[in-house]
C-alpha cells in the first residue's frame, strides 16, 4: 500500500497531519470494530485501516515534518473475560406468513446456520496481547539489500509489517478467520396477532441451549397474497363473491368464507355490498379487528331450462292474480287510455 492509497483508505487529504491521521484511524476502527459492526467485511476493513496507519507512520518517519509524535500502533483487542464474551451480530431473516397467520398470530420454528465471532480475538483474527517484533525485518521496519551494482546497496520498507516493525500473529483459536466454526441454530417464536408486510420483529434469544443463536433475531415480515381476500394494509378485508341469482332474489341464507372459517349471512335484493364486523384485521397489534367487506355478484344462467321456464310462468301468473301496488296502479292508468283507431 502506497502513502496515497493509505490516505484514501482513511479518507484523508495529501496534507493531513499525524494528529489527523491518528484521529481518522481511531474513528474508522471504532465504527468498524466487529463488536459493534455486524458487516462480514468488518474484520477486513480493520486490517486495511491498520495497514494504512502503519504505512503513513513509516512515511512520517522517513519524511519528518511535524513536531508531533507519530501515532501509536493499533492496540490489541481486549481479552475476553469469563462473564463477558464478544458481541454477536443480529441475525436477520425474512418470514413469509399466510394471511391467517398474520391475523391470528402463530407459533413458528426458526432455523439457520451462523458463524459466531471468535471469543478469543473478538473477530479481529489476531492473537491477543502486545505485538511482536517483525521476524522479517527484526523490528527495524525496513530491509537493507546489498548489491554488486549499487554502492552500499539500498533500503526498502518491510513488506510484512509495512514499516511498523511489529507483527501480530494470527489468533490460534480461529486460525486468523475472526469467527468460530459454523453451527446450526433453532428457535421457537410465538408471533403476535395483527402483523403486516414490512413489520420488523426483534426476538431476543435466551442463549441457554447450544442450539440457541447468540444475540437477537430480526424478523422481516412478509404476508402472502390470499386466493380469496384482498387487503389494503388497513384494518379492512375485501371479498368478491359470486352468488346464485335466484337465491339473491329470494333473499336466502348463504355461507360466506371468513379468515379462519365460515359465517352465515342473509342476502338482500336491495344490497350488493355487505359488512361483517370483527372479521377484518386488527388496526394495531392487540386492538379489535376491523371489517370484512363482501361484494356480491348475482349470477343467472344464460339460458333457462324448461323446468325453470315453467317456474317463471307460475311466478308471472301469481303476479297477475296479486300484483304489487306499483304494477296495479300502472294497469289502472293504462285502462284510461283509448287504443288507437285502426
Amino acid at each position: 500500500m502506497t502513502p496515497d492509497e493509505a490516505r484514501r483508505e482513511l479518507g484523508l487529504g495529501p496534507q493531513a497531519s499525524p494528529a489527523q491521521i491518528k484521529a481518522a484511524w481511531r474513528r474508522l476502527v471504532s465504527r468498524w470494530h466487529p463488536d459493534r459492526n455486524p458487516d462480514p467485511q468488518a474484520v477486513r476493513r480493520i486490517q486495511r485501516f491498520n495497514e494504512a496507519l502503519a504505512c503513513l507512520q513509516a512515511a512520517t518517519e522517513v519524511n519528518p515534518g511535524s513536531d508531533e509524535a507519530p501515532a501509536s500502533p493499533p492496540p490489541s483487542p481486549p481479552a475476553e473475560t469469563a462473564s463477558d464474551g464478544p458481541l454477536q451480530p443480529s441475525i436477520e431473516q425474512t418470514l413469509v406468513l399466510t394471511l391467517e397467520q398474520a391475523i391470528f398470530g402463530d407459533l413458528q420454528t426458526l432455523a439457520g446456520t451462523l458463524r459466531p465471532v471468535c471469543a478469543t480475538c473478538h473477530g479481529s483474527g489476531k492473537a491477543p496481547g502486545p505485538p511482536q517484533a517483525c521476524p522479517r525485518c527484526k523490528g527495524r521496519g525496513h530491509i537493507h539489500h546489498v548489491t554488486w551494482f549499487v554502492w552500499g546497496g539500498f533500503t526498502e520498507t518491510c513488506p510484512d509489517c509495512a514499516g511498523s516493525g511489529e507483527f501480530q500473529p494470527d489468533c490460534p483459536a480461529c486460525k486468523g478467520q475472526g469467527h468460530a466454526a459454523e453451527r446450526a441454530w433453532q428457535l421457537r417464536v410465538r408471533l403476535p396477532a395483527g402483523l403486516r408486510s414490512g413489520d420488523v420483529l426483534t426476538v431476543p434469544t435466551p442463549g441457554r441451549e447450544s442450539t440457541d443463536p447468540p444475540g437477537e433475531v430480526q424478523l422481516h415480515i412478509q404476508v402472502q397474497p390470499h386466493p380469496l381476500f384482498t387487503w389494503d394494509n388497513d384494518d379492512v378485508l375485501h371479498l368478491d363473491m359470486p352468488v346464485d341469482g335466484f337465491a339473491w332474489m329470494a333473499e336466502r341464507w348463504v355461507d360466506v368464507p371468513v379468515p379462519g372459517g365460515w359465517q352465515h349471512m342473509r342476502l338482500r335484493r336491495q344490497h350488493l355490498h355487505y359488512r361483517l364486523r370483527g372479521q377484518g384485521v386488527a388496526a394495531r397489534r392487540g386492538e379489535s379487528r376491523g371489517e370484512l367487506v363482501i361484494h356480491i355478484t348475482p349470477v343467472f344462467p344464460d339460458e333457462f331450462t324448461p323446468e325453470q321456464d315453467a317456474c317463471f310462468d307460475q311466478l308471472c301468473a301469481s303476479l297477475r292474480a296479486h300484483p304489487p301496488a306499483a304494477l296495479a296502479d300502472w294497469h289502472t292508468r293504462l285502462q284510461d287510455i283509448q287504443p288507437p283507431a285502426v
